[in-house]
């Protein structure tokens, strides 16, 4: 007999009893008898048998499973996040499964029911850029599974969400570019529909206000992340009549005095 793929229906079809049974006997259950218990722990340990944590989780209801849907897996924020994530998951007995949406919204979505079909206990997720109907995650709330945007988030009034002080982090960003000597301070943003970029490009206006500098929209340029966008972001600025001197957005310097 295989010793592949090895399940409870294969040893309770080998015995000609039930899976229900089966699983009593493994577990020394009280209600099955003490022969029937010898054969099917002896039949296990022949075929190797190793329970399957997620079967045994759809039984009890609780898969001990969190989804994570990430954008990518290439970049060193998510990569840094999964990995965050699977640490403190596997401190506390849980599994993870990670589901990539490459930032399309039809791959985020089929991301968040494949995640609900496996039934997992919670997911974990950042939006992809395509991303600008949320009735999607209606099926998730009304399933009673934990969700928790980070990042990129939406329905923050519904959901919870894990986000950095994106506003204040461009104010004071801007700040100390004025404080070192800068005027002429440029902003490369991404997409517009993201709370990120919504919330940088507030923090940077905030930043100017507060050091007398106006608000020059020339100075303000949106890429969608990728290198080639906010190369031809910068590239946009440089050839403007009169140049930035310092990048806010990706942090680029000019060589060139204040």
């Amino acid at each position: 007999m295989s010793k592949r793929h090895v399940s409870l229906k294969t040893i309770a079809q080998a015995l000609n009893v039930s899976m229900s049974t089966v699983s009593r006997a493994l577990r020394n259950h009280p209600d099955i008898g003490p022969e029937v218990t010898r054969k099917v722990q002896e039949l296990a340990r022949e075929l190797q048998y190793t329970p399957n944590p997620l079967a045994i989780g759809l039984l009890k209801d609780k898969t001990n499973t969190i989804g994570v849907i990430v954008p990518d897996l290439v970049t060193y924020f998510f990569s840094s996040i999964i990995s965050g994530i699977e640490s403190m998951a596997n401190e506390h007995g849980y599994h993870i499964v990670i589901r990539c949406s490459y930032e399309s919204y039809d791959k985020e979505k089929e991301c968040l029911q494949d995640l609900l079909r496996l039934r997992v206990d919670g997911i974990i997720m950042c939006l992809a850029q395509e991303t600008q109907d949320y009735t999607h995650f209606d099926t998730v709330l009304e399933s009673e599974t934990p969700l928790v945007f980070f990042d990129r988030v939406c329905r923050s009034n519904e959901v919870a969400t894990v986000v950095v002080d994106n506003q204040e982090a461009a104010r004071r960003i801007t700040r100390h570019f004025f404080e070192s000597g800068y005027r002429r301070i440029a902003h490369i943003a991404g997409p517009a529909q993201l709370n990120i970029t919504r919330e940088r490009i507030e923090g940077y206006k905030q930043g100017l206000a507060e050091c007398n500098l106006p608000f020059d929209a020339n100075l303000l340029a949106y890429c969608d992340l990728s290198i080639a966008s906010a190369t031809a972001a910068t590239q946009q600025l440089l050839a403007l009549a009169t140049p930035p001197m310092l990048f806010s957005g990706l942090m680029i310097r000019r060589p060139s005095r204040p």
